[in-house]
């Protein structure tokens, strides 16, 4: 008899345990969704170049990014927290952006414009503006890569009846680095510049399901090294620099980015 009613107590003791893990693995389905898509519109990204003389920054007129990646979530079973709470890696594995920017640059902080160009010089000589079709083509830049780095996601409803237990904030931040195609042109005056850049993120978004809503900033720097000069006239004048530095200055230019990005994503 003593034996029996052991038993029964331990069984007894049981069925909320039982009763917990069943629970548990029901609300498993709020870390699923982890593969998706994003597309993002870049609501300003600013291009500065470090070492010019002159402070001068574009700032981008439109601009837009796709990424398609995966987030790596561990304990693999239930979170912490009462199945709130996990960690892991964000694996980018597409990241592309492409920026518009601004015909004419910010010096000093102040918003420069056609009025500020030319108008109150008197030159001996003609300039000789080049192809006009390039002049019109503005300034753009285009970033290929991947990005990879840590990330949290946080369930606060995850034992809720309802469909909020759904909704979860992720935290995320990632290294990007990327290859990065840019055109800078100026009065007359285009430029075809590569380089390997170097770029860091910080973000977070709210996911309800297979929908994502979020932002993000993003810093990067490179140097860029140039192999087409829209107007190589200007190659032949003398500014009055040393030969070495000029040369240098002229193939090899370093620029920082700085841009803010909303997004709108679907995971599956």
């Amino acid at each position: 008899m003593k034996r029996f009613i052991i038993g029964v107590v331990a069984a007894m003791a049981m069925v909320p345990l039982a009763m917990a893990q069943e629970q548990d693995t029901e609300n498993l389905d709020v870390w699923k969704r982890n593969k998706g898509i994003t597309l993002s519109y870049i609501t300003n990204q600013s291009l500065k170049e470090v070492d010019s003389p002159i402070d001068y920054q574009y700032d981008s007129s439109a601009g837009f990014s796709f990424t398609s990646g995966t987030s790596y979530l561990w304990p693999r079973n239930a979170g912490w927290f009462g199945n709130r709470l996990k960690v892991g890696v964000d694996a980018r594995w597409l990241d592309v952006s492409y920026v518009k920017y601004k015909k004419y640059p910010k010096v000093g902080g102040v918003q420069l414009g056609p009025e500020d160009f030319y108008e109150d010089y008197d030159y001996d000589y003609d300039y000789d503006y080049g192809d006009e079709e390039m002049s019109d083509f503005g300034s753009h830049q285009l970033n290929l890569g991947v990005g990879i780095g840590p990330t949290v996601a946080f369930v606060p409803f995850s034992s809720s009846n309802s469909a909020l237990r759904f909704l979860r904030l992720n935290v995320f931040g990632h290294f990007n680095p990327a290859a990065s195609l840019m055109i800078l042109n100026g009065e007359g005056d285009s430029e075809l510049s590569f380089a390997f850049m170097a770029a860091y993120d910080f973000g977070m978004n709210f996911q309800w399901k297979n929908f994502t809503l979020g932002f993000e900033g993003r810093w990067g720097k490179a140097k860029f090294n140039s192999f087409m000069d829209g107007d190589e006239d200007w190659d032949d004048m003398d500014y009055g620099y040393d030969d070495d530095y000029d040369s240098e200055y002229s193939e090899k230019r370093t620029f920082k980015n700085a841009s803010f990005r909303v997004s709108l994503g679907f995971r599956f």
